[in-house]
């Protein structure tokens, strides 16, 4: 009877020791999940408001290429009137000076060309941008994705876990019970 008793208790201790082990487990367990939820939460948010930022940039792109656009329109009536204008002068002036009209004409024209084509580059440019942020944007989300499918199985490793404890606590009761002098 004694060598049982040493041997149920000697029982009694390895499953105390799995018990305390898997409880550390757990609480290990626990922790991660909550790592992982803070930090996934940390990254969707840092994304948004990356997103947001980016948007409001190309809004505030747009407004000034709209502007821009204002202008060249504002530049293309005045230069239908320089037109008018230049008619005018070719029959009131000499040819010398209708030259020099157009040229410093050609050269405005030209100069708000180039304006134009550094604001369509610098568009392009934003908008390579944005499709960049998107992609990141997407991409970050596939990682929280990531990380919260990571969250659900370290959830069902915890609830396994919790499973294997109460089968070792309802062992380790069985075991005690059946050890005990009065069973």
């Amino acid at each position: 009877m004694k060598e049982e008793i040493n041997v149920l208790l000697q029982q009694r201790d390895a499953l105390q020791n799995q018990v305390e082990e898997l409880t550390s487990q757990l609480a290990a367990s626990k922790e991660s999940q909550q790592v992982i939820g803070r930090k996934a939460q940390q990254d969707l948010s840092e994304a948004q408001e990356l997103s947001r930022q980016k948007v409001l940039e190309v809004v505030h792109l747009q407004k000034i290429l709209e502007e821009k656009r204002s202008q060249w329109e504002k530049v293309e009536h005045q230069n239908k009137e320089l037109q008018v204008c230049l008619q005018s002068l070719e029959r009131e002036r000499s040819r010398r000076e209708v030259k020099r009209h157009n040229t410093e004409f050609q050269a405005l024209l030209k100069a708000l060309e180039n304006e134009k084509a550094r604001l369509t580059v610098s568009l392009e440019e934003k908008e390579l941008s944005l499709k960049t942020l998107e992609e990141n944007n997407l991409a970050q989300h596939n990682k929280v994705s990531q990380l919260l499918s990571a969250l659900h199985q370290a959830g069902q490793l915890h609830s396994n876990h919790r499973r294997e404890i109460q089968e070792l606590n309802n062992q380790v009761t069985c075991a005690l019970a059946s050890s005990s002098p009065g069973a």
